[in-house]
């Protein structure tokens, strides 16, 4: 019980400290049933967000591409911040439909960004650049007018050493990350909208992250060919 709760402690704290190195990107869900169709997906987060694309380019294989684009704002102990991150992957996976409407996937990607902290205050700016790996299984059912399911995903992260105003301070780290996530989508295909809510656990807190994946967005889905 000890021991839950100094884990607890520590994701609460990682989560409010200003100097965010690792935001996680929403899970790609394309869900695919056959060859030729295209998804693509927007979530919106902070003054920002996610944008999915993916493609079935065979009748089980697929390529899927993410980019993350988000900024917050905090206060902490009467400082202001302005936190950031930019990231983009590619990935390739296979799907199986079991049935009319539940699909299963997996896919492997890697991928690279860059993540900023800016005191208000101060002027000071913190970047730091990271690298990813990851292992990603989706789970879900695709009807007419609804999709629902869950992802869960397995990603290594190694980040350079932090710059401070450009000045290396501090050294490399790694660390890897479960983050699980539901997924929703109501609508019509052609115009659908989706939310995602997830969770992202270090295994050994190297590295300062956010443990929240919230999103609330659109996604349109046709096919490639005819």
């Amino acid at each position: 019980m000890r021991k839950s709760f100094l884990l607890f402690a520590v994701v609460l704290l990682t989560f409010s400290c200003s100097s965010v190195v690792y935001y996680p990107v929403t899970a790609n869900v394309p869900l695919f049933q056959e060859k030729d169709e295209v998804r693509l997906s927007l979530g919106i987060r902070g003054l920002g967000g996610d944008l999915h694309a993916a493609c079935a380019i065979g009748q089980h294989l697929a390529l899927m591409a993410n980019a993350n684009i988000v900024q917050f704002s905090s206060t902490e102990f009467e400082t202001d911040y302005k936190n950031g991150q930019r990231y983009g992957d590619l990935a390739a996976g296979y799907f199986k439909p079991l049935g009319s409407s539940f699909v299963v996937e997996s896919y492997a990607g890697a991928g690279a960004g860059s993540s900023y902290s800016e005191n208000l205050n101060t002027g000071v700016l913190r970047t730091s650049d990271f690298y990813k790996a990851f292992l990603q299984v989706n789970a879900g059912f695709r009807w007419k007018y609804i999709t629902l399911g869950v992802s869960a995903r397995e990603s290594f992260v190694h980040t350079a050493a932090p710059r401070y105003d450009g000045i290396v301070s501090g050294q490399a780290e790694s660390d890897l990350f479960f983050e699980p996530a539901l997924f929703l989508g109501i609508g019509p295909e052609k115009f659908r909208i989706n939310a995602q809510a997830g969770l992202s656990y270090a295994h050994f807190v190297n590295i300062s992250y956010s443990p929240f994946i919230l999103s609330l967005g659109l996604e349109t889905r046709f096919m490639g060919k005819k």
